[in-house]
Formats: structure tokens, C-alpha cells, sequence
């Protein structure tokens, strides 16, 4: 297991690494790989605490259900009766913060916002700020968009109605019931001295520190800094029942189905889909420096979570083959192909392997969320790590998922020397919205 880390570390350029496999309750693997510093080479150990970004929302939702089961809230309630300041929003539901699915902007996507996160104090009504005069992108619960500002607004409900911050109901009602001794927020990271560094690329593709993130700006969306070990005891907590009764854990990894009738693979604070043919519960996240990720398969009683301290590549290169290897029968099935494949479908993700190894981006392709998302310096970095693959042998098709208007296609696309498991998301119309690698052998 520890050659398939390390050489994830090597070919996707990841300074360090935490590595979390639980079975059936049972700790497989809690252990630390490469550096948790680039200046000082201190290694990635067991006991290295990481931004876990957007894993944090599964915390406040769960917070949120609690305050349901003491019938502190409802979830039918309206944002205005807890965030009043929030006029355009005042009439979106807390069920539709949680789901996704509220049309509120989201905050994080203002064009300066590192430049602002990193010099300015935040908090719930700087993060209004940078949105009050927006309107709001739908009608609440027409349509499925991800938003960190719904999150942000559960935290504030959270301290309102509990009469506490965040953090501390967070501490006292969760942690602590899970036996997460490690878990702390962004706060406390000036006085730790096992935190790891994070880092970003350059136009040239050398890693740096980012800004830091200053206090406030994450809150309920994303404040939390943990260990994989940490998580993997959330999770087992979370889903046997000693965090939220049953009937409400069900809601939580249930995903959500809009009006149209479409699934968008969304529950409160989880995301709900498929990999290689396994019902998998999970989420991702990032912040300045950090990626993580935390998944839980329920047929198989088993949870792998892998953070990173950089937010230039994906823990999928870890968690993905370490899965496979875990799971030797499941993904030699994964490899066979299934029926339903549209060949002109097919030539759009050869054309965009191709794209990727050549650096050689046709922006118009791309959806304008996308456009944002494939910067310079992701482009050179995809095409540092898969030209040498040189052209692929074979796409092999393995299936499609809806998640609200976008569909995500999968291919086991083969190399001379490697296999790549390859995502590619399509809106309506064609144009890509993400491309993903799920796997590097």
C-alpha cells in the first residue's frame, strides 16, 4: 500500500499525505506519507493535522439535525427567521441550504476573494457582503448548484439557535461524541505544532504557500482541521448511530430528487453515487492549500479518507487505487465494459485526453464554471503528468451518472503502461463541466 501512496505523491507532485482505511469498524491503515513541510522535511505522520475543507459540512448538517431532534428548528423553517440581515434569501428554507439546492450565490466565487479571505477578518456578515446586491441565481428548489455560502448561513443557525458558536456546539456535541480528540478549527492553527503546510502551484508548477485563510471565512463550509484518523472515527459514529437517530442519517445520504424528477447525488453535507459498482456516501473538499476526501461504501462496511497538502491535485490519485487494491474482485469488474455507449460521446473524451496531454484547451467547449476552473497553472500540471502516457490504447465505457443537468461519463482508458479511470461531465448541451482522474495505476 505504501508504493501506491508514494507514487501518487511522485506523479501528482503532493508534498505529503494521510492515509485512513476503516473495515467493518476496524482500523485497516492510519498513517502518514511524504512531508508535512517542504522547508523543513518534517514527515506526514499519523498524528499531522490537515484542512479538511468541505468535509466540514457533514459536521454542520449533522449539528442542524440535532437541533431538529430537540425540536430546536425545523427544517421547513426560513432562513429570515434566523439570519434576518439576509433580505434575498429570507424566504429559502434551511431543507433547501442543506440540499443544495437555495440559488444563493456563493461567496467563494467573488473574483478577489483570496486577495480578500487572506487580509480581511470574515464572519457571516463579511461574507454577505461580497453577495446582498447578487440576486439570487434561481428559484429555491427548482435546481441543484453548489454553494458555500448555504453552509456558511447553517453555521450561523447553528450558534443562533443553540446560544453558542459554532465551534464550541461543535466540540461538545460532536467531536465529543465521536472520540475526536485531534479535531480543531482554522483558529487554533497558529498554536499547533503538528499542523501541516499547505501549497499551491505557480504558473510554472512549482509549489508555494497560498495566502492563509484568514479566521471566519470557512465557518460552517469549511473550518475544520483534522487527522484521517479523526474522520474515520466520524464516520463510524455517524453511521452507527450515535451522532443522529437512524431516520435522520437516512435523510442525510439520501440524495435529493428536484422537481423535474432528476436526482442530483445530494443529501446534507454528502454526496451519493456509485464507483466501481459500489454505493458510495462521500464527499470532497479544499481549501488555499489543502484537498481532502472521505468515503464511506455501505455495502462494504468500509470508509477510506486521504488528505493532502496541496490544492493542486486530487486525493482520488490516492483513495481511488487504494480502493482497487483493497477491493481486487470489484475492480477487475470494473474494467469490463457495459452497454449504452454513445460513440460521439466517446470522441469527446478521446478529443479531451488528447487536450489534456497537449495542454491544448478549447475554452468554448467549456461550461463558464469549468472556464474558471482549468487556470493556467492546473493545464500545464495535467499536461506534465499524462503526456509521457503517450496515446491511449483503448477507452474502455463503464457508464453514465445524472447529477441534476450535468452527466458524468466514465471510461477505463488504457496506456501502454497504465490504466486511467477518466470522468468526463457534460451540461444539456455538450459543453464540459469538470473532467476527473479516478485512478492511476
Amino acid at each position: 500500500m505504501a508504493g501506491t501512496v508514494l507514487g501518487a505523491l511522485k506523479s501528482n507532485n503532493i508534498p505529503g499525505a494521510q492515509l485512513g482505511v476503516i473495515r467493518d469498524g476496524k482500523a485497516l491503515i492510519d498513517d502518514g506519507y511524504g512531508v508535512a513541510s517542504l522547508k523543513t522535511k518534517v514527515p506526514v505522520t499519523p498524528r499531522t493535522r490537515f484542512e479538511i475543507g468541505s468535509l466540514t459540512k457533514q459536521f454542520t448538517a449533522a449539528a442542524i439535525l440535532q437541533l431538529k431532534e430537540q425540536r430546536k428548528l425545523h427544517l421547513s423553517d426560513a432562513l429570515g427567521k434566523y439570519v434576518p440581515e439576509y433580505q434575498r434569501g429570507r424566504n429559502v428554507t434551511i431543507e433547501q441550504l442543506l440540499w443544495q439546492v437555495s440559488g444563493i450565490p456563493d461567496y467563494m466565487h467573488d473574483d478577489n476573494i483570496a486577495q480578500i479571505a487572506s487580509t480581511r477578518r470574515g464572519g457571516i456578515e463579511a461574507a454577505l457582503s461580497l453577495i446582498k446586491n447578487r440576486p439570487l441565481h434561481f428559484q429555491p428548489g427548482s435546481r441543484w448548484e453548489y454553494s458555500n455560502t448555504n453552509y456558511l448561513l447553517l453555521g450561523a443557525i447553528v450558534a443562533r439557535v443553540s446560544h453558542m458558536s459554532w465551534e464550541a456546539y461543535l466540540r461538545k456535541n460532536l467531536f465529543a461524541r465521536a472520540g475526536m480528540t485531534a479535531t480543531a478549527f482554522l483558529r487554533d492553527e497558529r498554536t499547533m505544532v503538528d499542523a501541516a503546510v499547505g501549497y499551491s502551484g505557480d504558473r510554472s508548477g512549482v509549489l508555494h504557500r497560498p495566502p492563509p485563510l484568514r479566521e471566519g471565512w470557512a465557518g460552517g463550509a469549511g473550518a475544520i482541521v483534522s487527522t484521517v484518523g479523526d474522520l474515520a472515527k466520524w464516520d463510524e459514529a455517524f453511521f452507527s448511530g450515535k451522532v443522529v437517530d437512524a431516520a435522520d442519517e437516512r435523510l442525510a445520504t439520501t440524495a435529493h430528487r428536484l422537481p423535474s424528477g432528476d436526482v442530483d447525488g445530494y443529501g446534507f453535507g454528502w454526496a451519493i453515487d456509485s464507483f466501481e459498482g459500489q454505493t458510495r456516501i462521500w464527499h470532497n473538499g479544499s481549501t488555499f492549500g489543502f484537498s481532502s476526501i472521505s468515503e464511506y461504501f455501505p455495502e462494504l462496511h468500509e470508509a477510506v479518507v486521504v488528505f493532502i497538502n496541496t490544492a493542486d491535485a486530487t486525493p482520488l490519485a490516492i483513495s481511488s487505487p487504494v480502493f482497487d487494491e483493497l477491493n481486487p474482485e470489484i475492480a477487475a469488474a470494473a474494467r469490463r465494459p457495459v452497454g449504452g455507449e454513445s460513440r460521439a460521446i466517446t470522441a469527446i473524451a478521446r478529443e479531451w485526453l488528447g487536450r489534456i496531454q497537449s495542454g491544448s484547451f478549447a475554452r468554448w467547449q467549456l461550461t463558464p464554471q469549468a472556464n474558471n476552473m482549468y487556470t493556467p497553472v492546473l493545464i500545464k500540471r495535467l499536461e506534465k503528468q499524462f503526456a509521457p502516457l503517450g496515446r491511449p490504447q483503448s477507452l474502455v465505457y463503464r457508464g453514465k451518472q445524472t447529477i441534476a443537468s450535468e452527466v458524468v461519463y466514465t471510461y477505463l482508458v488504457r496506456f501502454k503502461e497504465r490504466e486511467v479511470m477518466f470522468y468526463l461531465g457534460l451540461d444539456r448541451d455538450n459543453k464540459i463541466t469538470g473532467m476527473y482522474i479516478g485512478r492511476v495505476d
